[in-house]
């Protein structure tokens, strides 16, 4: 929601566009569902969902762990890996919204360190299905760790990695060692 002095810049909207913009759920996402699912697979189930009682309200926390779990989506939250484009029309909006979203999320982030817990963001292109055994390996170690300073640093390992979004199949150069030898 814009501050009290910044004036409402997002212009007519078109009815598709509104319905499309309406459909995105702030809570219960798909990439959420799988994180959900990876962590009860993994045998830690106890998470709480929206946690109200701690900053920003993670997607899924253990309070008694003070893990705080964000699952961002890449658009929303302007992935540093994806770069993903504004979109084209009411361009002064759109920069102006990512830019709170983004401030919002540091705040939230730093609040939360500052309280003594362990923040994981995982984002949306983390969870392709090729990436899903890296993601939850990750999330095995960090909720299975009972150090916090262990977990920080595992968090850390991870950030410093960043998987990278999938390349679509037909824009990827072979590798040597997918090209076959010809007879």
């Amino acid at each position: 929601m814009p501050a009290a002095d910044e004036p409402q810049i997002m212009g007519p909207v078109a009815p598709a566009t509104r319905k499309c913009m309406k459909g995105n759920k702030r809570a219960n996402t798909k990439p959420e569902q799988v994180v959900r699912q990876m962590l009860r697979e993994q045998g830690f189930p106890g998470y709480r969902l929206q946690w109200k009682k701690c900053p920003g309200h993670p997607d899924i926390a253990y309070p008694g762990r003070k893990i705080a779990i964000f699952v961002n989506g890449c658009f929303w939250h302007r992935c540093p890996v994806c770069s993903l484009p504004t979109p084209k029309t009411n361009v002064p909006y759109w920069e102006a919204k990512f830019t709170r979203n983004v401030e919002r999320d540091q705040r939230t982030y730093a609040a939360l360190r500052e309280a003594g817990w362990n923040v994981v963001v995982i984002w949306e292109h983390e969870l392709k299905k090729k990436n899903r055994p890296a993601v939850s390996q990750y999330l095995y170690e960090v909720v299975s760790l009972d150090d916090p300073r262990e977990r920080q640093q595992a968090i850390d390992r991870h950030d410093q990695q960043a998987v990278q979004p999938a390349e679509p199949e037909d824009a990827r150069a072979p590798e040597p060692e997918d090209i076959e030898p010809t007879a």
